[in-house]
């Protein structure tokens, strides 16, 4: 794709948007500045160009895009999605408002899953499909096995797209959905834990909700975060036995490397008394939160209305 057609990609995307916020024509920005349908094609010559990228690009009082020119060679599909995560970032803080988080709770990489569910949601208002869309991550070309920077591995960010998806077909409204998915990604992403480990806690989290239109209760997403929690135990559980296989101090084969930097293993990570008890001490803070969440709407529900 050259870059004219990059900017019509985006010009489409950005009526998307502009679709889904109820916002004016031009009205997205970002620090103030409006959000156009401009784009930069890198020309840097560094190592950096042959990695396919988007950012936002603040230039002369606006944003655009900027892209590398690997982006520009990959599938139209892949295209999209990489321009709608910048997008998704642009619109994180409209998300977060609509959504009912707090902006403290969503870290540097549920931020990432924020800003995926907010290309996902930009691309389906744009004509794409859900397969469409969770193929976009198939070719690893916009993500990488493990851990990128902030970024989680590509499977565990379609895991978390998937679950998003899952949650609007039971009838739950974005909002909603972007509410339960981020609180269940700030809480198994905390410990940057293996691509593995995080696919057996997202395949652990139920996906069956409640009637198709009723919303999530709050003992709902309490429910779900002590599941994130049980399946992370009950991988504890699992590799105990191989830490204790061998009393004479030699290597199992089977238990997992310790080639990491800090010369800790995941079962370092996961597998301590001390790392049980946090899961559990936040499993009871999400609870108590969410319970004071509750009561404050209550009460607001029960405040006398005032005439104008």
């Amino acid at each position: 794709m050259i870059r004219s057609e990059t900017e019509v990609t985006l010009g489409r995307l950005l009526r998307a948007v502009e679709r889904l916020h109820s916002l004016q024509p031009g009205g997205l920005t970002v620090l103030d500045a409006p959000v156009v349908a401009e784009v930069r094609v890198s020309s840097s010559n560094q190592p950096a160009d042959q990695v396919p990228n988007a950012a936002l690009w603040f230039h002369d009082g606006r944003v655009g895009m900027d892209v590398t020119p690997a982006l520009l060679g990959l599938s139209q599909v892949e295209i999209e999605f990489a321009l709608a995560h910048e997008l998704g970032h642009a619109v994180s803080a409209r998300e977060i408002q609509r959504s009912d988080l707090r902006a403290e709770s969503v870290s540097t990489a549920s931020e990432e899953v924020l800003a995926d569910l907010g290309a996902a949601q930009i691309l389906r208002e744009s004509g794409r499909s859900w397969a469409e869309i969770t193929s976009a991550l198939d070719g690893g070309n916009l993500t990488d096995a493990d851990w990128s920077g902030n970024h989680p591995p590509g499977e565990v960010r379609k895991g978390f797209l998937r679950l998003f998806e899952s949650r609007l077909a039971e009838g739950r409204t974005a909002a909603e959905s972007v509410h339960e998915v981020c609180t269940i990604a700030e809480s198994a992403l905390a410990k940057r834990s293996s691509a593995a480990d995080l696919l057996h806690v997202l395949n652990s989290i139920p996906r069956s909700g409640p009637e198709p239109g009723g919303p999530p209760t709050i003992d709902d997403l309490a429910g779900l975060e002590d599941a994130v929690h049980e399946a992370a135990e009950a991988l504890v559980r699992t590799r105990e036995p191989l830490r204790e296989s061998r009393g004479n101090g030699a290597p199992d084969p089977r238990s997992p490397r310790r080639d990491r930097v800090d010369g800790r293993s995941d079962v370092d990570d996961v597998g301590t008394e001390r790392d049980r008890e946090e899961l559990r001490t936040r499993a009871r803070e999400v609870r108590e939160r969410e319970r004071r969440e509750r009561d404050r709407r209550d009460r607001e529900r029960q405040r006398p209305t005032e005439g104008w």
